[in-house]
């Protein structure tokens, strides 16, 4: 009645070792598949990062690129405002002077006519009376 079955007999020394070398090449084959698809996958992250490395200093370059040529651009705009304001400044001077100008001789014209009007006055009455 005491009939041992498989799983209750005592295993043997050398069939315990036999399983623990199984079990560690079995681990030995994990790591190395492991090993293996970490190294991929680092791999397709440097690749990917350079990838991407040189598309932001592509971008960078195109905009450092449109960035100039907006500058130059502007640079030109502001330059041609200068040169307007700068005539229209010219034209306000002239402007100021032929209208002092004018003021003046009018005003001298103007004096002369009052003066003149005064003496004829003068005259009229003198005769008048």
């Amino acid at each position: 009645m005491n009939e041992a079955t498989n799983e209750q007999q005592p295993m043997s020394n050398s069939t315990i070792a036999h399983q623990i070398g199984l079990l560690t090449g079995t681990v030995q084959q994990l790591h190395s598949a492991l090993t293996t698809q970490i190294e991929h996958i680092r791999t397709d992250v440097r690749s990917l990062e350079d990838k991407q490395s040189r598309a932001l200093i592509s971008i960078e370059g195109r905009l450092t690129h449109r960035i100039d040529g907006l500058e130059k651009s502007i640079g030109h705009r502001i330059d041609g405002l200068e040169v307007r304001v700068g005539k229209l400044e010219e034209e306000d001077k002239n402007f100021l002077k032929a209208s002092s100008k004018a003021g003046g001789v009018s005003g001298g014209v103007a004096g002369v006519v009052v003066t003149g009007a005064i003496e004829l006055i003068k005259i009229l009455s003198t005769k008048v009376l």
